[in-house]
């Protein structure tokens, strides 16, 4: 041992008594009272001993609490120091000296030693008036330093997350005196941002609440540190408060944030490319800034949809936040910029960019729900939407015991009326009339925000809003899933005789037969699985030799006839028919989604009309609908490949040329590689994109999960 070390050892062992503890704070408190007599009036406080002393007091207090609190204490106590600082209202006291700032900042340093005693200290020490009342009364002023206030009153939130019963401290009914009629006492908050509803006099106050909602939409640390200590009191059980916030404007503040920041985006995207002198510049930096900005608001509000939502009696908090974001943002807001927006200024293109990162940013929950709603919902959707959510309010009330209560700090619950059907269109009718768009840009962000829609985070929602005839899928009743081994694997025999000389494919389905054959071995028999068993997949066809025929199902299943009429569904499917008119970048968006709705396909009523509707209308016997499948398309498209070929000269090594150049662009994140247009070379790049599409529909047939169990392929 060293020796430092051996100092080190000896000081640790020294132990100081009580009353060393007790003189060092006595003497630390009349160094500050004394610098105070002396009228340092002109100087910064940091030039007295005041800080320091202030320190020494809070450290002093800690050693003591922690000491009267070992293990090895037959009872507990309140130290001697404790007690000198309680019954002699010191912090009273300093509030007092304070009060004029003089030295300058002085008042910061008591709001500061206040904010770290109930941060450092135990929470039963806010139950004393010396401490509670100090912090009542620094929270009611108008001080210049915000920040200082602000985070005392985070810490007193905290401490009331971590005991409730603190929260009666600065949760409370204010006195009214005698002889004085209540509606002359002033029911205005601190803050004077929060109101209640016309015609009610709130029986509560919440000063702590109301101030620190004045800075949820400020820019950094304020915004962080308020928003933080609001999610903490909105998780304390208590049906008063939540009752008390239902009553006031917080709903609407909260989501005045998203409504401001989307608002104040530009109208046209800045350049989103990857050159580096172009991504680093301010405008892109300050872009970046604004558009985060955006989606902290939008997390602040599922956050608190989240908090609220686990609680019965916060229920009411969430209601009013939903119906706010419906309301005051996407009706108020996105909607006029949906019938607004212009194809040709980048106003739609913009719009759908900040749409897809708020549908990144929320998750499966009642916010995200309300979105896809407001976005593929049709007139009747929503006022069933709105009826169901005023139903679901008036039941809650009415079930409520004294929820008429003229105590009650939130008043009668009122029903949210339905509103009135419009007749101007829906954001649904807006995103599918811009896929006939004359503008590319405009077309490839719609197919890629319809992609987004279709992410594992939000597909369950929005297909039976996309498409009416899954509306089944929606409810609970996923259809028929009357697939069999043999007809899966003759289904992907069928779609290989497309893709089959592909190069690179077939060792991909060597592996596949074996995981099928494995599974076969070991798998019992499933929905009446055919005896003789499927061929070889390697042994396939030519990429336009007949298919062979899939096993037909137990029956045909109802909704495949109304998907083949589905309007919205044939809109996408005309699409992938007119693939050649299309440019290589809307074809790349329109193939890939394409290919998330195939492996969104929630049963078997889409996944086998997409994959075999033109079999399955062969045997409804039909005649209102055209035989059209995944199939069918994309044989009509290789026959145009094959009468193209010999059109255009070296057209194998041209091909091959121009797969790997693509391969590589988008391996590079970019797909630029070819300033200048070519007809020919244009359409060998949608070639390559249309093979990619259709392995891309293999894998998902190989890879599917459903009723015979092979999702582990």
């Amino acid at each position: 041992m060293d020796f430092f070390s051996r100092i080190k050892a000896k000081v640790e062992a020294i132990t100081v008594t009580q009353d060393d503890l007790f003189d060092k704070f006595r003497t630390c408190w009349h160094r500050i009272v004394r610098t105070y007599q002396e009228g340092y009036y002109d100087v910064d406080v940091a030039d007295t001993d005041i800080p320091t002393s202030l320190q020494r007091m809070i450290d002093i207090l800690l050693k003591e609490q922690n000491y009267i609190q070992r293990p090895d204490m037959q009872m507990q106590f309140t130290g001697i120091c404790a007690e000198e600082f309680l019954n002699k209202d010191m912090l009273g006291q300093l509030v007092t000296m304070s009060e004029h700032d003089r030295p300058f900042g002085f008042r910061r340093e008591v709001i500061n030693f206040l904010s770290s005693l109930v941060s450092l200290l135990e929470g039963q020490s806010l139950f004393h008036k010396s401490i509670n009342g100090a912090a009542a009364l620094l929270m009611k002023e108008d001080s210049k330093w915000e920040v200082a206030i602000l985070e005392l009153e985070s810490n007193i939130a905290t401490k009331i997350h971590e005991l409730p019963p603190l929260l009666n401290l600065f949760f409370y009914q204010p006195i009214v005196p005698k002889n004085v009629p209540a509606s002359a006492v002033s029911s205005s908050s601190v803050g004077g941002l929060v109101g209640s509803s016309e015609g009610h006099n709130p029986t509560y106050t919440f000063p702590l609440f109301d101030h620190m909602i004045r800075y949820l939409h400020m820019e950094g640390r304020l915004a962080d540190i308020a928003r933080a200590s609001c999610l903490l009191l909105l998780e304390v059980p208590a049906k008063d408060m939540h009752q008390y916030v239902s009553r006031t404007d917080f709903a609407a503040i909260c989501v005045a944030g998203i409504g401001g920041a989307f608002s104040q985006l530009p109208h046209q995207l800045p350049p989103l490319g990857h050159n580096p002198a172009t991504s680093n510049s301010y405008g892109r930096i300050t872009f970046a800034r604004d558009v985060e900005s955006m989606l902290e608001a939008v997390r602040f509000v599922e956050s608190i949809v989240r908090v609220t939502d686990v609680n019965p009696d916060a229920h009411a908090v969430r209601d009013n936040v939903l119906s706010e974001f419906r309301t005051g943002f996407l009706e108020a807001v996105i909607k006029p910029m949906f019938e607004n927006g212009s194809d040709f200024d980048g106003s739609v293109i913009s719009l759908l960019h900040y749409l897809t990162r708020v549908l990144e940013t929320l998750q499966d929950g009642h916010a995200s729900r309300i979105l896809i709603e407001f976005l593929l919902g049709s007139d009747d959707g929503i006022a069933k939407a709105d009826q169901s959510i005023s139903e679901e309010q008036v039941v809650g009330s009415e079930n409520e015991p004294g929820a008429e209560d003229e105590d009650d700090p939130s008043g009668p619950v009122m029903a949210i009326p339905a509103r009135e059907v419009s007749l101007r269109l829906q954001p649904r009718d807006i995103l599918l009339s811009k896929l006939s768009s004359l503008s590319e840009e405009v077309v490839q962000s719609i197919l890629q925000f319809f992609q987004q829609l279709l992410s594992p985070a939000h597909r369950d929602r929005s297909l039976p809003l996309l498409f009416e005839p899954l509306q089944e899928y929606a409810n609970g009743t996923s259809g028929v899933d009357y697939d069999t081994v043999n007809g899966h694997l003759n289904r992907i025999k069928r779609y290989f005789g497309l893709v089959g000389s592909v190069e690179g494919f077939e060792e991909y389905l060597a592996d596949a037969e074996m995981s099928v054959a494995l599974h076969e071995s070991h798998a019992a028999p499933v929905n009446n699985v055919a005896d003789e068993p499927a061929d070889s997949l390697s042994d396939v066809d030519t990429p336009l030799s007949p298919a062979p025929p899939v096993e037909p199902a137990s029956e045909p299943h109802p909704s495949i006839a109304r998907l083949a009429n589905d309007v919205t569904l044939q809109k996408f499917l005309l699409k992938l028919r007119t693939f050649f008119s299309h440019s290589f970048r809307i074809n790349l968006a329109l193939t890939g989604f394409l290919s998330a709705l195939a492996s969104a396909a929630p049963a078997a009523t889409l996944y086998i009309f997409l994959f075999d509707g033109d079999l399955e209308m062969d045997r409804l016997k039909t005649e209102t609908a055209e035989r059209v499948s995944f199939f069918t398309l994309l044989q009509a498209l290789y026959a145009q490949v094959s009468t193209r070929r010999p059109q255009i000269p070296d057209f194998d090594e041209r091909l091959a040329f121009i797969r790997d150049q693509v391969k590589n662009s988008q391996s590079s994140g970019s797909i630029d590689f070819d300033a200048t247009f070519d007809s020919e070379t244009e359409f060998m790049k949608n070639v390559v994109v249309l093979e990619e599409f259709a392995k891309e529909l293999l894998a998902t047939m190989v890879m599917r999960e459903g009723g015979v169990q092979i999702g582990h392929l």
